[in-house]
Parts: C-alpha cells; structure tokens; sequence
C-alpha cells in the first residue's frame, strides 16, 4: 500500500507534530529548514521521548539504554549537527550476560563460552546447533523457532529463552519472529563464533555486535533537549503538556485536532499531521470514529512496559560493563545499567548508580508497589544474586515508563495492516512515524529516518515508509568503521549520473530472488535489473510475481536449453550483449553477493576515474562461512591455478574470481571476449588488460537457499577456459 506523489501535498495551514521524541522532533527540524509552518503537540512535561533523560536529585537515568550508532548516515549526521562534536562521547560498548553465577561475554567469546559452561555444557550446546542445522524447526513463524534455527535448542534456552520472556512476560513461542529478526538480524552461532576470532576491531556488519557507540555528555534527552531548542528558535513551538484528544476528519482528510492543556481544550486546523502518538492511539481518537474493524485492531494492539529502579551505591560498582543481562530465573531483574559506563557525566562525582530494568505491565504488581518498596526488591533480587551489599546502598529512585515496546504477538501484523489500510484511504494526511506511532521496535535512528522520509514526502517524494525497518537500510547503508574520534566527515558521493544496469544469471534461484530484490539498495543510478535466466524450476514465475511494484524495471531473458552455452559466464555475456546502459553490475543471485554493496560499487566508480571496480572478498572469515571448507580449498586453488596459466596478466586485482563487479560498458570489446564456465571477470581482466581498476571490500555471505552451482562439469569448463586464456596469454 503507498501512495503516489508527485506534487506537494501541503497548504498554508500548519503540520500537527504528535510527539516530542526523536521522530517528532526530526519532523520538525526538517519542516523548520523548509520554512514551513509545524506545532509540537507533547503530552509530557519533557521531550525525548523514551529517549529522555530521567534527572532525581542530581543523578541522571538513561531509560533503557540508547546507543547512538547507526548505519543511516544522514541520520548520523543529523546527530552532530545538533548536538555539536564536543558534546558527543565515544564510549565503549560492553556488556554480559549472568546466568548461573557465572559472566559470559556478548558478542559470545569461544575461550570464554567454554570456560562458562564447561566442556559437557558445551559440547551439547555444539551438538544441538548441529542437529537444528540438519533438522531445523519446521515452525520459525516464532521467536523460539527462529533463534534455535539459527543457535539450536540448548544456546537458545539458555542464552534467549528466559531473558525474552522475562521482555515481553509472555512464553516465547508466542512471540514472532519478527522481533528476533529485527534486534539480532543476521547474526547466528556461526557468525558469533567467527566474530569471536577475528581480530579487527569496530566489526558493525551487525548491530547487535558493535563494539563502540556515540553518547551525548549528559544522556539522549540532551540530544532531543537541544532538538527542541532549536525548532523553537526556528519559529515552530513544542507545546509540552499537551494532549491529543480527537482528530477531526472527513473529505478524505484530518483537518483540525482537538488538544486537552491545562484544563480547558484547544482547536487547531491543519494540513496534515505526523504522528509518533501510540497508533492504536491515533485510531481511538478519531472522529467520527473509524469502521468497527479498524476499532478493534487498534485495541487489538499490545505494549510492554518498562521501569527503572535506580540505586545510587557508595564504592566500587562490580562491573565496568554498560549492560548485564539477568538470565536467571529466580529473579525478575531482566538487566542492569552501569550509568558510569555511559558518561561519567551521568553520575555525581565520585559517586556510581546502578539501573536496575524490570519489564512489567501497567497496572501490574510491580506497577502499582510503592517506590520504597520497590528500591529494597532491588536491593534484595541484588544481593540474592551476589552482585551488590545492600548496605551499600544509600538512595534509591523509581522511573516508570509506560508503552516501552510494541508487542509482537501472533495478531499484531493483522491488525497493523487493517490500520494502515484505513489510514491510507481515508485519512491520507496522516502520516505515523517512530516506534509507537508504527507500532515497530524502532531504534531511534530509524524512528528519526522515518520522519525525515516523511516530510520529504510531503514534499511530494514517494517513500515507503513501512519499508524502512530495524538495522535494516532502507535508502543509505554506512558499512564502514565508525571514526575514533567524535568527528565524523560525511563523505560527499557524487553520482554517475548514468543508467547502472544489473545482470544477474540464475539457474534454478527460484527460492532467491524475491528475498534478493527485497535488498535492493535504493540508488538514484540504478534502473534496471536482468535476469539471464537458465531454469526450469519456475524462477522467471517468481520473478514476475517478486517484480510486480517493484521501483526498478525488471526484465527476464529466459535461455532455451539450446541457448544455454557458456554456463554462468555465458550468460552473463548474453546479459551485457542485451544491455545498452553505460555502466553494468554482475551479481549472483542466492544472496553471498550482498545486493547492498551495490551502491558501494556505483559510489566507488563516481569517485574515481576507473572502468571496473571489482567487489572483493576480503574477510578470510566470511569466505569461510560463505564457502564451507572444502569450497575455500578449491577456490584458493583455482586462484592460483588462474595467476599461474595467465602469466601474471592479472596483477593488481586481490580476487580475480570475484563474480561481483561493476563495469563500464563502453570499456568493453565483447567480439574478442568468449568465456566458458564460471569466471567472467578473469576473462575481461586477460583480455582487456588496459582497464583502470579500483576494488571494495566486501563480506562473502552465506547461501540463502538452493544449492552450489560448481559441478564437475564447471570444473572442467574452468580448466578449458584456463588453457584458452593461456593460449591468449602466450600470443600476447
């Protein structure tokens, strides 16, 4: 569901902002920068949000904790244009988890896993990831079967199952996969333990093991603080303590809320609203009320809530980490803060607090206990644990947030779509943005780019908003290191400004490609996608359907088994004899060529003065997962073979049997080129020794699904297509 825009949507009336957190306040920078007229509704007495910072008697909390990393680099940037570099801090990200008595390092350490649980522990921790590898869970819909799929059974119940449940107070097997997708996207056994034993530091391919964050000096609320401050001095108001009440609509439009402030209720016209409100929310205060299906999925809509005891210690705090992660059961402590470990400054010097963080339900026992009562179960759940004296403890505070997460059960994405169907018809000025406002576990960055893609489609953009997800790239992905210092340069990418084609050869990928054109990156370059199909399993079908509203065009060149001469190089010479753009891409199709590093490759080539740039696999660990052991052996072997029998024609080029690459088509003779087999780059390196080369370092990444393609008869073709290109090489 998105609608089309092609002109701006906006009139003289302001935009009601609903929410002062990260997503209304981005809004509202952005519409400052227009010049357009915007007010800030803010049911609470502060901004920021979650992402506030909590101040009791001159000690500041983080609520949950926020790390300011991100692979969006506008929304980096925004960070420091805010806040200034001088008030962000680099600080360091550790954490554990406690279970048994016992730390245990995350990201997971081999030594130290296996020390912590010992040999037998380990052992069977080992063999059931093996058996969930051989004999995955057939139902990953789940949270239980999608972790055990990717860590086996016993890692998930002791590393998972109880801290999850622990989360959402609910059993994990009815939990969706989603969430588990989302806060530990493409991270499994395999890729921790290789992790584990790489030594470059700031590996962020995965969020959920990056190693050093940005920190505001005082707390995230310092960030939306200053935001705040800032639009106000703009000329758009942030109006704190007040609450939306209804919306009124009809005509196919909102075009006035009601707002409740200080008793009395307010009547403002608009021309469309953002809104970072609860979405269920949204949906109660329309009026006239929405269908009787809308009503009832917004209360279908489920939240889990969140609280902070935190106790100000006298001495030493017994760990240095950010987090600990409680997996024991015989508590309800789910995790601790170390408020030091985010920024000395949060602290009264010389002094330490620790954040105690229970996931409860509003208007449950815990909810509803007295602070004093409150601070000793910390205390007590502490000290039954053997992580702190209680004598040691000298004040203590309570910080109740309600509606910290959107629930992710079974009914949720059901409802979601029957929301933002109405929505989108009935009301399409309406424009939900951020966490709750989506009802999507948003980090803050993506609730901020949600917002930023917003207004620009208020502006007449066609972004899908829904699109943009959880340490997922929706439009710009930042796959380098982040800087030691708090001075980060954007890098200025200049465009091609040329049509970029990709070509992509596939051989029975019919379970690949839906999953490939969904991480497609979005680059102002990119129009069209080949697929030089040779299948007969049905894959130009799940093409067709995989393509139906897809931005790129799409064109299928299907090969009779006739055609089918060459094998994959063959192919691909079909793909750049079909083309006519100036610059072409090769990738494979079952997803071990990222589709994101495409951009890199178009950037790359914008940047520099080259003809090819060579996508290659230089992380010996990724190799190692994307190929499996016995492949590694002979792909060494093959690059070897290939330096020898070419006479070193291909020097300067650190993967010559790289398939991932971008070219420029006009650089190209394809009457003297006639590749056979696998290796169509090692064919254009011999025969267009002339080329201007640069190359991007990527990660090889595991198959997504299907089968290697290397038979004995494409090792054969590679040795013919060698002797052929020694031949070449001797007449040169």
């Amino acid at each position: 569901m998105r609608r089309v825009m092609t002109e701006p949507v906006l009139d003289s009336l302001p935009v009601a902002i609903i929410g002062a957190g990260p997503a209304g306040l981005t809004a509202a920078w952005d519409l400052a920068a227009r010049a357009h007229p915007a007010i800030v509704f803010e049911s609470d007495p502060v901004v920021g949000g979650i992402s506030r910072t909590v101040v009791r008697n001159g000690w500041r909390f983080d609520i949950g904790g926020h790390r300011f990393f991100t692979k969006v680099e506008v929304v980096e940037q925004r960070w420091h244009e805010i806040l200034g570099d001088d008030e962000l801090l680099i600080r360091p990200r550790t954490s554990r988890i406690f279970y048994r008595g016992r730390y245990f390092d995350y990201p997971l350490k081999v030594g130290n896993a296996l020390r912590g649980l010992g040999l037998f522990e380990a052992t069977r921790c080992v063999w059931s990831y093996l058996v969930a590898q051989v004999r995955p869970p057939k139902d990953q819909t789940t949270f239980d079967g999608w972790v055990s799929a990717r860590f086996g059974r016993r890692l998930y119940q002791i590393f998972f199952k109880t801290y999850t449940e622990k989360v959402w107070g609910v059993p994990a097997n009815t939990i969706q996969a989603d969430w588990a997708a989302q806060r530990i996207k493409n991270l499994s056994l395999f890729r921790a333990v290789w992790h584990a034993i790489d030594p470059r530091p700031n590996r962020n391919d995965v969020a959920s093991l990056i190693e050093e964050f940005t920190y505001p000096r005082l707390g995230p609320g310092q960030m939306w603080e200053a935001a705040a401050d800032a639009v106000v001095q703009k000329g758009i108001p942030v109006k704190l303590e007040h609450r939306i009440i209804g919306l009124h609509h009809g005509n196919g439009a909102v075009h006035e809320i009601v707002v409740e402030a200080g008793g009395h209720t307010e009547t403002h016209a608009v021309s469309s609203v953002i809104s970072s409100m609860p979405i269920n929310h949204l949906i109660l205060a329309m009026d006239p009320p929405p269908p009787a299906d809308v009503i009832a999925a917004a209360k279908g809509l489920k939240h889990r809530d969140f609280m902070t005891i935190a106790l100000v210690i006298q001495g030493a705090v017994p760990f240095a980490d950010n987090w600990i992660y409680i997996h024991s059961p015989e508590v309800e402590l789910g995790r601790i803060q170390n408020f030091r470990s985010w920024s000395p400054e949060l602290v009264k010097p010389g002094g330490n607090c620790l954040g105690l963080e229970y996931f409860v339900n509003e208007g449950d026992e815990l909810w509803e206990m007295d602070d004093a009562d409150l601070v000793e179960l910390g205390k007590r759940e502490m000290a039954q644990l053997g992580l702190l004296d209680p004598q040691h403890v000298v004040e203590g505070h309570v910080v109740r947030m309600p509606r910290a997460y959107p629930m992710y059960d079974e009914s949720y994405q059901s409802n979601i779509d029957t929301i933002r169907g109405w929505l989108e018809t009935a009301v399409p000025n309406v424009h939900p943005v951020g966490r709750n406002g989506m009802h999507r576990y948003n980090n803050q960055d993506h609730s901020m780019y949600s917002a930023m893609l917003t207004v620009e489609n208020l502006f007449g953009a066609d972004h899908d908003i829904w699109s943009i997800n959880v340490e997922a790239e929706y439009h710009e992905i930042r796959d380098e290191a982040p800087s030691s210092s708090t001075e980060v340069e954007a890098p200025q990418i200049e465009r091609l400004g040329q049509g970029t084609e990709v070509i992509t050869p596939t051989l029975n990928e019919r379970d690949n490609v839906a999953v490939l054109l969904s991480r497609m990156p979005h680059h102002a370059d990119l129009e069209r996608m080949i697929f030089v199909d040779d299948s007969d399993d049905g894959t130009p079908e799940a093409i067709e359907i995989a393509a139906t509203g897809f931005e790129l065009q799409v064109d299928v060149l299907h090969r009779t088994v006739a055609q089918r001469k060459g094998g994959l190089a063959g192919a691909v010479m079909h793909g750049l004899r079909s083309s006519d753009a100036p610059w072409v891409a090769v990738m494979d199709s079952d997803l071990q060529h990222p589709p994101e590093v495409l951009k890199k490759l178009i950037d790359r080539a914008a940047a520099d003065d080259v003809d090819l740039v060579v996508a290659t696999r230089g992380n010996w660990a990724s190799i190692a997962q994307g190929l499996g052991p016995v492949r590694r052996v002979l792909s060494a072997a093959a690059g070897k073979a290939a330096a020898i029998t070419t006479r070193g024609r291909i020097k300067g080029v650190t993967d010559p049997l790289s398939g991932f690459f971008l070219v420029r088509r006009s650089a190209l003779d394809l009457d003297q080129m006639d590749p056979v087999g696998f290796k169509i780059l090692l064919e254009i390196l011999v025969t267009h020794p002339e080329l201007r080369i640069a190359e991007v370092g990527y990660d090889f990444d595991k198959r997504n699904a299907g089968k290697s393609k290397g038979t004995v008869l494409e090792g054969l073709r590679f040795g013919r297509h060698l002797a052929r290109l020694r031949r070449s090489s001797r007449s040169s």
